[in-house]
């Protein structure tokens, strides 16, 4: 199951705004998205509203409180994976916007044939961001399948995070990794363990037991929320999309 995504649209222009937000809206309802809309006339209001990181933003260019190339940057320091898509009449300003590394620049006189082509590209690469996860270790980046993680262990300032084939220990804090997987099937069994529901053999009394035979204990007063994590992973099996 594909976490939730967010869609931004910013524009002055009211009936241009209503006409994008229904283009986008008939758009989540044929694809079967699961993504909220949110619509802002003023991108002071949009900035100041933003909740979720790896948000999709469309923006206008020219805006009087808060132009496009500006709205942009404020965006990139509240969201480092935002993906920004440029809708203007002003073709011209193209080359002045590849400095904020937009994903598209969409035309306002062509929309009808560039926003679909936009929004299935962004699904895609939404699709492919949600399998894999960053981790920075002492080598360097390295790119893992969350499907492929059995579970994170904490020691102090560091983590180490067992996969199927190899394990990798980084520099970090259990809970960010918990915030990150959040909604993938992952639950916090105490405050050193991250586990991946897909590799529970059992849960037991104050136990739970992983497919390798490794028995992790569950702090009181979590076993409720991993076992209701566990269940949602057991009714939802084989439609995680990790």
């Amino acid at each position: 199951m594909q976490g939730k995504g967010y869609i931004y649209i910013c524009d002055d222009d009211e009936l241009f705004l209503k006409r994008l937000e229904k283009e986008i809206a008939d758009w989540i309802e044929k694809e079967g998205e699961n993504c909220i809309l949110k619509v802002y006339s003023k991108g002071g209001e949009l900035v100041s509203d933003i909740e979720k990181e790896a948000g999709l933003y469309m923006l206008d260019i020219d805006m009087p409180d808060v132009p496009g190339l500006q709205l942009a940057e404020q965006i990139r320091h509240k969201d480092l994976q935002a993906t920004i898509i440029f809708v203007s009449n002003h073709g011209e300003m193209v080359f002045e916007a590849i400095r904020y590394a937009p994903f598209r620049f969409i035309r306002k006189e062509r929309m009808g044939e560039e926003l679909p082509e936009a929004l299935m590209a962004w699904r895609k690469g939404r699709e492919h961001h949600d399998c894999l996860m960053e981790i920075v270790t002492r080598q360097g980046i390295v790119y893992v399948q969350k499907k492929d993680i059995l579970y994170m262990e904490s020691n102090r300032h560091y983590l180490t995070v067992y996969c199927i084939n190899e394990k990798f220990e980084v520099r970090g804090k259990l809970s960010d990794y918990e915030k990150r997987l959040k909604g993938k099937g992952f639950v916090r069994a105490n405050i050193g363990y991250l586990i991946n529901c897909r590799y529970v053999r059992a849960l037991r009394s104050g136990k739970v037991e992983l497919t390798s035979g490794k028995e992790i204990t569950i702090a009181r007063g979590r076993y409720e929320d991993v076992k209701h994590t566990y269940m949602e992973y057991v009714r939802e099996k084989g439609n995680w999309n990790f």
